[in-house]
């Protein structure tokens, strides 16, 4: 019997990766308008080498922890920056792909080859900007994405690690670290020993009083980096609060702070029922994934468009639910439309308000939001969220 052709499969999904990695990179080798932030990294990488100060003060510039500098220093210390520059987005996006095909076998091992190909078109078309810039959002995916799996095939230690190592690379994780040793009390003596082993790193790198000096110039930072954010009102970043803006809703900082606790508490109870709940561990993956990056997306004061790549495996994985699972074309098509909203969110909302070009991003992330509560909060529509191994013999594509 002659063997069926798939045209989605792992093969054509990596087609897809290299095509991507390479127009990336055309894109940082060609423009001219500076938007990579590599050489921000460069400058923590060579300040820690020489025992410079690495932070301002200002909230600008470098503005992670020591440990992302100490990380970066492989890629730095290379002869030419375009090596660097090749070398840095290769290693995250072969990550990507490896962390995108582990998250399909998890959710369904016979349609691996299509839910992987799906879920890297989304994430892919979401992340351009990211990849052209060599932005660290992608890390937060890969890590904070491979922490659940292998929370849910229990290894522990494996878990701890990867949430430690993306809290040195970007803070923001810090949302998904906390829920995770909350809701599993298996994780937190191991996440607590991963902790202890990424904060004792600088000090194998360099004398004790400059690695202090650095720690408490990052918390300034910090603080100066949140303050920056919660100004005016959250206008200038793609979060919950610019949206506000547009309907005249202008709160303070200290009253923009009090909804991130209310909502932080909300996203809390929301994944411990999901932990709780008798949905299957895929599926409690992804939801857990979900919430945790909604949250971070709507709340962080410093979002930008680029960060929404964090929904991607979400927004694909949904789709490809909504297309092939449950044939809900016009879900779909709904779904297609969120996607297009944020990838052409800028020009949008210059359209529609021409003072305010980047609320368009939270917005459809609240539609998102909305939609993936509104699944959840239905017991008939909960028990399809996200799964995805109940598909009909004859697919579209087949």
């Amino acid at each position: 019997m002659k063997k069926s052709y798939h045209i989605f499969n792992y093969k054509n999904a990596t087609y897809l990766l290299a095509i991507a990695y390479f127009i990336a990179m055309l894109f940082i080798n060609l423009s001219d308008h500076g938007k990579s932030v590599l050489p921000a990294y460069a400058v923590g990488a060579h300040n820690w080498l020489h025992s410079q100060a690495l932070y301002d003060g200002t909230g600008q510039g470098f503005i992670y922890l020591p440990q992302s500098a100490i990380l970066y220093i492989p890629f730095f210390i290379m002869p030419k920056f375009i090596l660097t520059q090749m070398s840095f987005l290769a290693f995250w996006m072969v990550s990507l792909l490896y962390c995108i095909v582990k998250l399909a076998k998890f959710l369904d091992p016979k349609k691996a080859d299509k839910i992987a190909f799906f879920t890297l078109l989304f994430t892919l078309a979401l992340g351009f900007d990211t990849l052209r810039n060599g932005q660290l959002n992608i890390a937060l995916l890969v890590l904070g994405l491979g922490a659940l799996l292998a929370i849910y095939q229990n290894k522990w230690w494996l878990a701890a690690g990867l949430l430690a190592l993306a809290l040195a690379f970007k803070p923001t994780i810090l949302v998904l670290y906390l829920l995770c040793l909350a809701l599993y009390p298996a994780l937190r003596l191991k996440a607590l020993a991963m902790l202890i082993v990424i904060f004792i790193l600088p000090f194998l790198t360099q004398t004790p009083v400059y690695v202090v000096h650095q720690y408490l110039g990052g918390i300034q930072n910090l603080q100066a980096t949140f303050a920056v954010g919660t100004e005016a009102s959250g206008s200038g970043w793609a979060q919950l609060f610019n949206v506000l803006n547009l309907f005249s809703l202008s709160l303070s900082g200290l009253t923009q702070n009090g909804v991130r606790l209310l909502f932080s508490l909300l996203t809390l109870i929301l994944c411990y029922h999901v932990t709780r709940s008798d949905l299957t561990s895929p599926q409690k993956v992804m939801l857990m994934y979900t919430f945790a990056m909604m949250y971070l997306l709507l709340f962080n004061p410093r979002t930008e468009g680029n960060d929404y790549i964090l929904l991607g495996p979400s927004l694909g994985l949904f789709w490809y639910q909504l297309t092939f699972v449950e044939k809900k074309i016009i879900g779909a098509f709904f779904l297609g439309l969120i996607l297009i909203g944020i990838l052409a969110s800028y020009y949008i909302a210059l359209a529609i308000t021409p003072h305010n070009g980047i609320w368009m991003s939270p917005f459809m992330g609240c539609i998102f939001a909305l939609l993936v509560l509104y699944y959840y909060s239905r017991k008939s529509l909960r028990e399809n969220l996200f799964r995805l191994e109940r598909i009909s013999v004859r697919e579209i594509f087949e």
